[in-house]
């Protein structure tokens, strides 16, 4: 298997976007991006509108900045969950003095973010007519199944005011959350997009626009948006400031030293160009366009020679980092299909041949440039579970595919083969930024 490259991409940009609060007005950071299609946390379809929301939004906890493998920590709440209960109650108090930033909603008031938010928020992710909901976390809260299954009926819409027993605010910064059955996996929800707090005021005045008139409590907030265009953020002027997080990791030394001390968010503006093509994206990079730009494959290559970057990039101050994409891409067989499919001895043997006669190694240089890692288990790096005493090697083996072909599948049936089959592809290793 071979861990996705794309996913490199997804945390180059989301460092850019989660850096920001105390902001000089003058620093402007200019990122690209794919465009994007909701700024609603509940109606999120896309990665790159994730991206965006993210730095909008808030949820009670987040994923540690610099930690590895990946950890939930604080953020809107003042501390890890109080589970009790045998771990079917989830109690957590949130922080004072959170606000969201300005809304005609709010009608000239500051508006406080409070736990019944966050109630609202956790009932709009469940709700079946918002792109149908969480079935997952509608099972897993309890009294949520009854609610979500009345708003499924013809015509009806989603009781936002019927009390659900496992979803409550015990008062005004204290959320309590009762579970059918226990799961620990709660906490990496909390810290999801989808359970970011929105405020009833503003989903109301907003309607059927609420997808592109976000109003949260995080770092920054929405100037412009011009759509196949671009997006424009700025720095929440009433963000609370927050110190940049910090690390024992010897490689994150040097950046824990550089911003020592300093408040967050530093950026006052981010544009961000929608450009959907990785040449048009480089050009931009090359014209001093742009401040960063995540590379991989060919268009890495277009940037170095060997493995350092090109004179010419370096004379200008261009730097090359290396972020690791925790993530794996695969393809699989479809186990219905009449000749890949099944379990007799014969298809079990010809799905080992097919694996064992798949180059992920040609792969990995063909099509990422190298930067990616053969996939020799379920979890990737930086992951907990991974195991780094597995070696990271491929199962290519041509003679041993070919000795474990079954004869009853050689020959006619080959054309056949190269439309049924999935295979394993992919580990990876970092995505390269400039």
């Amino acid at each position: 298997m071979v861990t996705a490259i794309l996913r490199a991409v997804v945390v180059a940009a989301a460092i850019c976007l989660s850096v920001a609060a105390h902001a000089d007005p003058a620093k402007v950071l200019r990122i690209s991006s794919k465009d994007i299609a909701s700024l609603d946390p509940q109606q999120g379809t896309d990665l790159r509108s994730t991206r965006v929301a993210s730095a909008i939004f808030e949820g009670l906890y987040q994923f540690d900045y610099l930690a590895e493998p990946a950890k939930v920590v604080p953020n809107t709440a003042e501390a890890m969950p109080v589970i009790t209960e045998g771990g079917k109650v989830w109690t957590i108090k949130l922080l004072r003095g959170i606000h969201f930033t300005d809304s005609p909603a709010f009608k000239g008031n500051a508006r406080e973010l409070v736990a019944e938010d966050y109630v609202y928020s956790i009932k709009r992710a469940i709700d079946p007519n918002l792109l149908g909901g969480d079935p997952a976390l509608t099972n897993l809260i309890e009294g949520a199944r009854s609610i979500v299954d009345a708003a499924r009926k013809p015509g009806a819409k989603f009781d936002y005011d019927a009390p659900m027993a496992g979803l409550r605010a015990i008062d005004r910064y204290t959320l309590q959350i009762r579970l059918t059955s226990v799961d620990y996996t709660l906490l990496e929800r909390l810290a999801g997009l989808s359970m970011t707090a929105v405020a009833h005021e503003v989903v109301e005045a907003a309607g059927n626009d609420i997808k592109s008139q976000p109003v949260g409590t995080g770092p920054y907030m929405l100037k412009e948006w011009k759509r196949a265009s671009r997006v424009v953020l700025e720095a929440n002027p009433n963000y609370r400031g927050l110190q940049f997080p910090g690390s024992t990791e010897p490689r994150q030394h040097a950046l824990v030293q550089s911003m020592r001390g300093k408040t967050l968010p530093q950026i006052g503006r981010i544009e961000i160009s929608i450009i959907d093509e990785s040449l048009p994206d480089l050009l931009a990079f090359a014209q001093g366009d742009l401040d960063y730009v995540a590379l991989a494959g060919d268009d890495l290559n277009r940037m170095l020679i060997g493995n350092e970057l090109k004179p010419e990039l370096a004379g200008k101050g261009v730097v090359r980092m290396r972020y690791s994409a925790p993530t794996i891409i695969f393809t699989y067989f479809n186990m219905k299909g009449p000749v890949v499919g099944g379990y007799s001895p014969a298809q079990i043997a010809l799905r080992r041949a097919i694996a064992m006669g798949f180059n992920v190694e040609e792969l990995i240089r063909v099509l990422y440039g190298g930067e990616a890692l053969p996939a020799n288990q379920l979890l990737p790096p930086g992951v907990d579970g991974h195991d780094d005493s597995l070696p990271p090697k491929s199962i290519y083996d041509p003679a041993a595919a070919r000795a474990a072909r079954p004869i009853r599948f050689q020959g006619s049936r080959r054309r056949r083969l190269s439309r049924d089959t999935g295979r394993q592809v992919a580990h990876a290793r970092p995505r390269h930024a400039s």
